[in-house]
C-alpha cells in the first residue's frame, strides 16, 4: 500500500479537484472528521445511543428518544446558521410521556421564545437554525401513522383492541372493509357475532300478545360451546 503525505492538494489546472474514479469509494480514516463540505440537510442518526433522559443535542445529529420511563427534555446547542438537529419518538410513547425541546438561552424556535412539546404518538421533528429572528425552524414534522404488521387491516364501526385482536362494533348501518390482507391465509378469517333484540309486546284492551324473542348468529374459529359449530344460530 502506498502512502502520500501532503498538507495541501490543489488541481494542476482549472478549479476542479477529483478524488477517486467512477465507482470508487472515498473514505475518511477512523476517528477523522471533515470540514468545509457543508451539509445536505440531513443528520447522522445515533442508532447506537437511544436517549432515555435529558441530554444536550449536537449539531448534525439525530436522536431516537425513549420516554417509556418518563418525560424528559432535549437541550438544543447554541444556534449557528445551518445547524441541524433531529429527534424522533423511539417506540411511540410521546403521547404518554412527552418530549420537551428547549432552545439554548433566549434563542427562538419557529420565531417564538420558549420550549416546544412533542406529545403525539410517534412524533418526530427536524430543526434547522436560520438566524436570531426565527431561530430554529422546523423543516419536517412527522406523526406516527402505520405500524408494521403481518395481519389483516380493516375499517368500519367503532374499533377497540383486546390483546392481539381488533373488534369492530356496529350499532347501526355501516361497512366493514378489509384494506389489507394478512400474510398468512389462517389470519384472513373474520369472527363475527350478529345480535338481534326481541320485539315489543302487544298493547290495547284485553291481553296483548307477547314479545318476540331475541337471538344472534355467530361464526367463530373456536366454537363458543361444544353444542354449536361455526355459523350455527342460537336463539335466546
Amino acid at each position: 500500500m502506498s502512502k502520500v503525505e501532503v498538507n495541501t492538494v490543489e488541481p494542476q489546472c482549472g478549479t476542479t479537484l477529483t478524488l477517486g474514479g467512477s465507482g470508487d469509494t472515498v473514505a475518511l480514516g477512523s476517528g477523522a472528521s471533515q470540514t468545509g463540505f457543508g451539509r445536505t440537510g440531513t443528520v447522522n442518526w445515533q442508532t447506537g445511543s437511544i436517549k432515555t433522559g435529558t441530554f444536550t443535542a449536537v449539531n448534525g445529529e439525530g436522536y431516537f428518544c425513549n420516554t417509556a420511563g418518563g418525560a424528559f427534555e432535549v437541550d438544543l446547542p447554541a444556534g449557528s446558521a445551518g445547524a441541524i438537529v433531529s429527534v424522533q419518538d423511539y417506540n411511540n410513547t410521546f403521547d404518554t410521556y412527552a418530549l420537551t425541546i428547549d432552545p439554548n438561552g433566549s434563542e427562538k424556535i419557529n420565531g417564538g421564545t420558549g420550549t416546544i412539546l412533542l406529545d403525539s404518538e410517534g412524533e418526530g421533528v427536524t430543526l434547522v437554525y436560520i438566524d436570531a429572528t426565527v431561530g430554529w425552524r422546523s423543516i419536517q414534522d412527522s406523526v406516527f401513522s402505520d405500524v408494521g404488521s403481518d395481519y389483516m387491516r380493516a375499517t368500519g364501526g367503532t374499533i377497540t383492541e383486546c390483546g392481539d385482536y381488533k373488534i369492530h362494533t356496529f350499532t347501526g348501518p355501516g361497512t366493514f372493509q378489509v384494506t389489507r390482507a394478512a400474510v398468512g391465509a389462517p389470519d384472513n378469517i373474520v369472527d363475527y357475532v350478529v345480535g338481534a333484540g326481541g320485539g315489543g309486546g302487544g298493547a290495547g284492551c284485553g291481553a296483548g300478545g307477547g314479545g318476540g324473542a331475541g337471538g344472534f348468529r355467530f361464526f367463530a374459529t373456536t366454537p363458543l360451546n361444544p353444542q354449536s359449530g361455526p355459523g350455527a344460530p342460537i336463539n335466546g
